[in-house]
């Protein structure tokens, strides 16, 4: 849902407008990002928390006034959102607000997602004194570095987290904190020399590894028993398969079909790659009866300058071989259908309040 739709909607008449101020849950969506300077972003966080009122809400701050701000600005910015905290359960931040806000206390977020490139950040941060609910960490592309306190923090049970720079090594050791609780991992590798360690992650369901170069080692093997999900983009070459335990994965998203034997039980396959890859997959499938039996779905998305008889002629022969099959092709850019473990739930949140909307307006 837009994030001004709500005031569009108490702009059109009287009636509207009483209706929409008597609805609290059409105020808690708050993402602040359609707004371009800092007075009409602060009226517009103040006045969407206002109405909010009593019911949990969704902050996302804006980017625009991460500017040249005076303390003064950014105490009066963050005194509605303190004296909110208790109701904020998922929260978007950048860098400039990281010590203005995280040293206070948000008892009921379950979402904190960080948004900067160029931040260090220490798990002392996120202690769970002041974020006892937390549960899913967005680190984004900001710097793990070790904590300056003697005493290591008491943290939350993460079930959820992901680390967009690997630099250095204090990453690999923030992972080993919370794998006892994770139950989803994302990490985009960015650094080549990195050291190599086992982890082990009785809980993981959902893994999600990213390359961006070529890293001379897997800086995590990892350990996944009950690994359902698997989102891998890896460079050519790779040494993928060496990240993770692979045998129970169900659900697999990649860019390559050459490993599918490493797959037994895979049930839906969604390949994003050029005509030759799926001819491979479709040869694979012809002549190897035993591989991944119970594959039931593919998704395909091709790359822009494939080979459109190529890739009819793929689909032909898995159709041939494989006639249960349902394989679907998707245009660019591809939407891909749901990956367990994967999913935004403020999505699913956005639906419901606009569908609350509409059952009381069109009445």
């Amino acid at each position: 849902m837009d994030s001004l739709i709500p005031v569009v909607i108490a702009s059109v008449c009287r009636y509207w407008r009483s209706t929409i101020l008597s609805l609290p849950s059409a105020w808690s969506i708050i993402n602040s990002e359609s707004v371009w300077t800092y007075d009409t972003a602060f009226v517009y966080v103040k006045t969407f928390l206002e109405r909010s009122g009593p019911t949990s809400v969704h902050l996302h701050l804006p980017y625009i006034i991460d500017g040249k701000l005076s303390k003064e600005y950014k105490s009066k910015f963050f005194i509605p959102i303190i004296s909110a905290a208790s109701r904020i359960t998922c929260l978007w931040i950048s860098r400039r607000y990281f010590h203005g806000l995280l040293q206070n206390c948000f008892p009921n977020i379950t979402t904190l997602s960080l948004e900067s490139t160029d931040r260090d950040i220490t798990t002392s941060l996120f202690k769970r004194s002041n974020f006892p609910a937390l549960r899913s960490l967005n680190s984004g592309g900001c710097t793990w570095v070790s904590d300056s306190s003697a005493d290591s923090p008491s943290l939350p049970p993460l079930k959820y987290l992901s680390i967009g720079k690997t630099c250095g090594t204090i990453w690999i050791r923030v992972v080993q904190e919370f794998s006892t609780t994770l139950k989803g991992l994302a990490i985009s590798l960015s650094y080549r020399r990195l050291p190599q360690e086992t982890v082990h992650f009785p809980l993981l369901e959902y893994l999600y590894i990213h390359e961006f170069n070529h890293p001379d080692t897997c800086p995590i093997q990892a350990i996944t028993p009950v690994l359902n999900t698997y989102e891998e983009y890896l460079r050519p070459r790779s040494q993928g398969l060496n990240y993770a335990i692979v045998k129970n994965v169900r659900y697999l998203r990649s860019f390559d079909a050459h490993r599918l034997a490493s797959y037994p039980s895979l049930e839906i396959f969604q390949l994003s790659a050029d005509d030759t890859v799926l001819v491979a997959l479709a040869k694979q499938l012809k002549q190897r009866e035993e591989l991944c039996p119970n594959l039931r779905r593919i998704e395909f998305a091709r790359a822009l300058r494939a080979n459109p008889n190529l890739i009819d002629a793929a689909k032909r022969m898995i159709k041939f071989a494989r006639p249960h099959i349902e394989l679907v092709q998707l245009i660019f850019p591809p939407r891909w259908s749901h990956l367990p473990g994967s999913g935004n739930d403020l999505t699913v949140r956005n639906t419901t309040v606009l569908g609350t909307l509409t059952d009381h307006l069109l009445v």
